[in-house]
């Protein structure tokens, strides 16, 4: 009788022949775009944190420790940290991501990364190598369950994340293969996450990815105090794949064979706008539209958004009632857009969701599916907008690839442009943004030199709502 193949060997044999190889050039630029990507949301996302919370922030999360929490001059536990980093890092939904696996895997990977930098089996060359193999397990792992993962409302980030930063974090923290094996046991049985915590007036989608950062790190210190995983975590009977998708054994393995040929921290796409990627395609069809017509809001009749199908669940609400709601929303990233010519950080904050003229705008958005935008999904996130005067004239644009992704990437100045607009949001001073900057963008990422520059600052934690 033939052995059933154990996926999880196969998954750690590639991460640690992937470990082992020397980096590229590629593979090593985009490494540094993920972690420049990553600093500047994250204390950006930590200004936002603290200004909405203030004090409760430091009274619920009060461990002793260490650590360090991006933004804050108050050292925590290597717990607390991971998982209030993680929060930080998506709370402006200006995190990057990879279409294919519907998930961003900067936010849980790097929170529990830099959670630990005070571990001193940590280095510069380690930490970058922990940093592929963490979106590189994350990475594989969503597309080898996707759509059906989200469809029945798990949250990709907060899963699929917890076992990619886990092992992330151990390949940093050099383990052997074999507690990279049982770290993969202990993570798949830490995941957790589900997508409801998105609608109506939740603010919980950010606590999904610190707690990811969070599961992972205690993953990786229950191997590291001695215990030990099952045969394939992954995809025994009742493993990883068998509960949180819906192919088979054969079909995964299939799947894995096709997908791990490329290194994937390649593929990942980063965000211009501070919403939900799936409104970016219809923010930068708006925007567009705004530019070639001069037309007042008061002239609108109508607008239509038509998309794929997954874009239009829990995103084409026009009640807005917070700002998370607002980054969810299609119908407010298009208004937004087209009243304010932006969709940035300032243009999801309270007063301007409050803004009378881009509700009103709001409520004339109706969000269509197209059986076009079906067709190519998830490989190409296309959307149209169309504008309907009180007239009778209408006007339309159609964006496929919004900036970001492969076809439509970052340039090195929007890479630089978005980083000083978030540092300049955290209020991190106009000598000390440059010098994070060229730290991260060196011809060698120097990361404990750069753990060192991040414990200078300290944002104004004293600010309540």
């Amino acid at each position: 009788m033939n052995k059933t193949p154990n996926i999880t060997k196969a998954i750690v044999d590639h991460i640690w022949s992937l470990a082992e190889q020397d980096m590229s050039n590629e593979i090593y630029v985009s490494v540094k775009h993920c972690v420049l990507d990553y600093v500047g949301v994250t204390l950006a996302g930590y200004r936002m944190l603290s200004n909405r919370y203030g004090k409760r922030l430091n009274q619920g999360f009060s461990s002793q420790g260490e650590s360090l929490v991006l933004g804050s001059n108050i050292r925590q536990s290597v717990y607390e940290a991971s998982i209030i980093n993680g929060i930080s890092s998506h709370i402006l939904e200006l995190d990057d991501g990879h279409k294919l696996a519907m998930l961003h895997p900067g936010g849980p990977v790097l929170s529990a990364l830099f959670a630990n930098s005070n571990d001193r089996r940590m280095d510069d060359a380690s930490f970058v190598k922990g940093v592929v193999a963490g979106y590189q397990t994350s990475i594989i792992l969503g597309q080898m369950i996707q759509p059906f993962h989200k469809d029945v409302g798990y949250h990709s980030t907060s899963t699929c994340g917890t076992i990619g930063a886990a092992v992330g974090l151990a390949v940093a923290l050099k383990f052997d293969k074999e507690q990279l094996f049982d770290v993969l046991g202990a993570a798949s049985t830490s995941v957790s996450g589900i997508l409801e915590i998105q609608n109506n007036q939740s603010t919980l989608k950010p606590f999904n990815v610190g707690k990811a950062a969070q599961n992972a790190v205690s993953a990786v210190k229950a191997v590291d105090a001695g215990f030990k995983g099952p045969d394939d975590p992954i995809g025994g009977k009742q493993g990883f794949l068998s509960i949180y998708s819906n192919q088979s054994i054969k079909e995964h393995l299939q799947r894995f064979s096709a997908i791990n040929r490329r290194v994937h921290i390649l593929d990942v796409y980063f965000k211009k706008y501070a919403a939900c990627r799936h409104a970016h395609a219809p923010i930068e069809a708006a925007l567009k539209l705004r530019e070639k017509c001069s037309l007042k809001h008061s002239d609108v009749h109508a607008i239509t958004v038509k998309t794929y199908t997954r874009a239009i669940y829990g995103h084409d609400h026009t009640q807005i009632s917070n700002v998370s709601s607002a980054k969810m929303s299609i119908p407010y990233s298009v208004a937004v857009s087209l009243v304010s010519g932006r969709a940035g950080v300032h243009e999801f904050m309270d007063n301007t969701i409050n803004d009378k003229e881009i509700l009103e705008l709001t409520k004339k958005v109706e969000v269509l599916k197209s059986g076009e935008a079906d067709e190519v999904f998830p490989h190409v996130r296309k959307a149209s907008v169309r504008i309907t005067t009180i007239k009778g004239e209408t006007m339309e644009e159609e964006v496929d690839y919004p900036k970001g992704e492969g076809s439509n990437p970052f340039s090195s100045s929007d890479f630089k442009d978005k980083f000083s607009t978030l540092l300049d949001y955290a209020s991190v001073s106009k000598k000390t943004s440059p010098e994070i900057f060229k730290e991260i963008t060196n011809k060698k990422l120097r990361f404990t030199a750069l753990v060192e520059k991040l414990k200078s600052i300290s944002l104004n934690e004293e600010r309540g709502d």
